[in-house]
């Protein structure tokens, strides 16, 4: 099928005057060009390459099925007759910039430190260049050298190929990881941003097509004390979001002090500040709280029973999401309470775990992690089978967004997208947009009333800036945890 596309395209290139030149070679020179060598069964006759040329010229392909077959034309040939037809009629009408090409080798796959965010390059011997990132921010120098080191096998290859190049990359080290999976991920995004842009449409219309044309996303509120996230609420309504994420109620204290509450001081003053939360917002925003594995299961199950009648959208990460068993029974506690979890997951299975125990609602679906494009839209369909919403995690830069959306686009079961908006007091949008890295890319969709537009380019729709990396030197996050009045490591 390649090769007639090719032969095809070239046909009509040859000839730009006569877009139906193909036509006017012999007929068993056409047949020969579409696979049918046997002419004694062939479908063309004298004067079939007038009819589809006189076709061609029709403004409306649906009438495709309009041309009456001759009585050489034997009825189990029609439908062959018709896909012929209408073959030629997309060869011959689509747009130069998306006309059938020699097939994309990939030349050069580069790793790129901007700032916090490790992206990958890649380029191909026809010149489309594909952007992708990497989603460890703690380790982001480890997924770069994961990048290098899976550079020497991709080089040279099929760009197009991008499930096999998946797999190959997984299966062959018995050794994997979020370090690994992140490089897999910034690649894989970068695949599919090349295959989109070398055939002139978004991703997602290579996954199956739109399912939506806008995203609902939910912001970053925070704060270190429960007045400065009602001001940071009041902000955001403003701004026309209904949802507000990176709620911690247990406020985003200084990670240089010591720590140290009494169990009821924690509990209750946390639950105390949703109820705050909630009281201000009205019905009129949901609430994304996030936990961040701060708690034991006891203390997970305390709280969430203390909040049900606050009606969170979901509580993220209660507990350490290693142990599904655990999670699995929080989840059976609390009631109305929805748990989402999955960021720090890197693999199918550990996402299948949890959906097998029925620890989850929203899976919180990392595309720069999971194992990109690829990964993601595996993992959501694994979740939709059990009734489970998509989350997706983004606290990265706005490729990173970007890849998410396409997700966002093709899926039946997403529900609404990580829009990062910065830290506390970073509340203006402007057309250019404040969400985290809008400085180093060409495009970053824009909320309005809660939601953004599905991007619209081929590919991602986004790009990194030719001058992103002396806009942003290489940053590297710094080990440090908050530590206990006892000394030991607090998880925040």
């Amino acid at each position: 099928m390649e090769e007639f596309r090719l032969e095809v395209a070239k046909q009509i290139q040859h000839d730009s005057s006569s877009p139906n030149a193909v036509f006017e070679q012999e007929p068993d020179e056409v047949d020969q060009l579409f696979g049918c060598y046997d002419t004694d069964e062939s479908p063309w006759m004298d004067d079939s390459s007038n009819q589809i040329a006189n076709f061609l010229d029709m403004p409306n392909w649906e009438q495709l099925g309009s041309l009456e077959p001759y009585s050489q034309i034997q009825a189990k040939e029609a439908n062959t007759f018709s896909l012929y037809c209408s073959t030629y009629f997309i060869l011959c009408h689509l747009p130069a910039t998306t006309m059938p090409h020699e097939d994309l080798f990939i030349q050069a796959v580069e790793p790129l430190h901007i700032g916090q965010f490790m992206f990958c390059r890649i380029t191909t011997n026809q010149g489309v260049v594909g952007y992708g990132e990497a989603g460890i921010w703690g380790h982001i120098e480890a997924a770069g050298q994961c990048i290098k080191r899976f550079a020497e096998y991709l080089i040279g290859k099929r760009a197009f190929d991008i499930e096999h190049h998946w797999n190959v990359m997984h299966r062959f080290s018995y050794f994997q990881g979020l370090a690994i999976n992140s490089a897999i991920s910034a690649i894989d995004i970068a695949l599919w941003d090349i295959k989109g842009k070398a055939l002139g449409v978004p991703i997602y219309e290579l996954l199956g097509g739109m399912c939506r044309s806008k995203a609902r996303v939910y912001c970053h509120v925070y704060g270190s004390t429960i007045e400065a996230i009602l001001d940071e609420c009041k902000r955001k309504m403003a701004l026309g979001f209904t949802a507000f994420g990176q709620i911690n109620p247990f406020l985003q204290e200084d990670s240089n002090l010591e720590y140290f509450k009494t169990h009821v001081q924690k509990i209750r003053d946390a639950i105390e500040n949703v109820k705050k939360i909630r009281a201000l917002v009205g019905n009129d925003v949901d609430l994304l709280l996030e936990v961040h594995r701060r708690l034991t299961p006891a203390e997970a199950i305390t709280f969430c029973q203390g909040i049900q009648d606050t009606h969170p959208l979901f509580v993220e990460d209660p507990i350490r999401p290693e142990n599904t068993d655990a999670m699995a029974r929080v989840a059976d506690r609390i009631g109305p309470v929805p748990i989402g979890t999955g960021e720090r997951f890197c693999t199918l299975y550990e996402f299948q775990a949890l959906l097998a125990r029925n620890a989850v609602e929203y899976v919180r679906v990392d595309v720069a992690v999971c194992g990109g494009i690829t990964g993601a839209k595996k993992i959501a369909a694994m979740a939709e089978a059990h009734h489970v919403q998509v989350v997706p995690h983004n606290p990265l830069s706005p490729i990173g967004l970007a890849a998410c959306l396409q997700i966002a686009a093709c899926i039946p079961n997403f529900s609404i997208q990580e829009y990062t908006t910065g830290l506390e007091g970073r509340t203006v949008l402007t057309n250019r947009s404040e969400h985290l890295g809008s400085d180093i890319v060409d495009f970053v969709p824009v909320p309005v009333d809660g939601f953004v537009d599905i991007p619209s380019g081929p590919g991602l729709g986004v790009n990194l800036l030719a001058d992103a990396e002396s806009i942003r030197p290489p940053l590297v996050q710094p080990i440090k945890m908050r530590l206990h009045k006892d000394g030991f490591v607090v998880d925040e």
